[in-house]
């Protein structure tokens, strides 16, 4: 059985990529990598 927690998530996750398309998705993972690497001291 799904918590309705998990199931909005989802939905949320879906609506951002249907809005960014592809191009706009890399990008995205391409700013939170940096600012990740940035915060852990790696760049």
């Amino acid at each position: 059985m799904r918590s309705r927690g998990d199931g909005h998530r989802w939905q949320v996750f879906f609506f951002f990529s249907s809005r960014l398309g592809c191009l706009g998705s890399l990008l995205v993972s391409a700013v939170l990598t940096l600012i990740v690497l940035l915060v852990l001291d790696v760049l």
